[in-house]
Parts: C-alpha cells; sequence; structure tokens
C-alpha cells in the first residue's frame, strides 16, 4: 500500500468519489496493513483534524484495508493512545482438532481393534468375561462411580498428608 499518489484530503476525498485515480495494491498481511494505517495517521496528523475531515480519514482507510469502521476506529484509538498501530491478537486458534474413530474408542474397542488382540489376553481372562465387563455399567454409571472413588482417593489422601509432612 502506498500513500505517494494522495497527498491531501482532498485528493483523498476525490478518491473516494472515483474521480482521482491511484493505484495501490491489496496486501493481505496484517502487519503491513497495520503500518499502512500507522503511516496514514502520522501523514495526515489524523489528531489536529476537525470532525468531517476525519471522517474522510477513516472512510479512505475503511475502503483502503478492507477494515470494518469499528475496526479502523479502534485501531485509530489505539494510535491516539500510544502513538503506535500494533497487532495484539487475543484469540485463540479455534477448536479445530479432528478426532480419528482410533481416537475415540474406548479401551476395550480399541484392545478389539488390534490384530490378533486375543494374544494380549491374560490366559485366564476370555474375550466374553471382558466384553461382560464392558457392557456391565453404561458410560453415565462408569462416570459415577468414578468420581465416587476419586472423592474417597482425594479424602483419603488429605487426611494422610498432614502426618506425611510431618
Amino acid at each position: 500500500m502506498n500513500l505517494e499518489g494522495l497527498k491531501t484530503l482532498n485528493e483523498i476525498k476525490a478518491f473516494l468519489d472515483g474521480t482521482h485515480v491511484a493505484v495501490f495494491e491489496v496486501v493481505d498481511d496484517k502487519q503491513a496493513r497495520y503500518a499502512f494505517i500507522k503511516r496514514a495517521l502520522n501523514r495526515f496528523t489524523y489528531g489536529r483534524l476537525k470532525k468531517g475531515e476525519r471522517g474522510i480519514m477513516v472512510a479512505f482507510l475503511q475502503r483502503v484495508t478492507g477494515y470494518s469502521r469499528q475496526q479502523i476506529t479502534r485501531l485509530i484509538a489505539q494510535h491516539q493512545q500510544t502513538g503506535q498501530v500494533i497487532v495484539r491478537q487475543k484469540t485463540v486458534a479455534p477448536f479445530v482438532q479432528k478426532y480419528n474413530y482410533c481416537d475415540m474408542m474406548t479401551p476395550f474397542d480399541r484392545l478389539k481393534s488390534l490384530p490378533d488382540f486375543i494374544n494380549f489376553l491374560k490366559p485366564d481372562v476370555s474375550l466374553q468375561q471382558l466384553e461382560a465387563q464392558a457392557n456391565a455399567l453404561s458410560d453415565d454409571q462408569a462416570a459415577k462411580v468414578l468420581r465416587e472413588h476419586r472423592a474417597i482417593l482425594f479424602n483419603t489422601l488429605s487426611e494422610r498428608l498432614p502426618t506425611l509432612a510431618a
């Protein structure tokens, strides 16, 4: 992005009206767009502009950068406060992780998916016994049992902790 063709606010207004020709290359890089916004605000001393002139600058920055009015306003406020226009990415990457079917299996299903899984069983354990145990509780029931046993374990540990620390 280049400001060389536009030297006055009247030229920017003419550019917005479509009567002034200016060459701009579209930059996909966020850093470059932010640097352009900073250069434009500094070049036209945005803080000293009148209200109507500031509106022209906001419209110009919207048109050239493709940012919304709200985002341009936020970047201008940042520039007014700090003198900088800095990328401040606060969002965390969205949850895009996709799980394969093998990742969603229960331990018993995972065991059954292995080739020759029978060889991994203890001699006194059969597939029917494992299947009966795996299907004995629903997921909700198993979670409830797990929470109960976890509470018992942590209560026991919290009771023993003072004696262990001494």
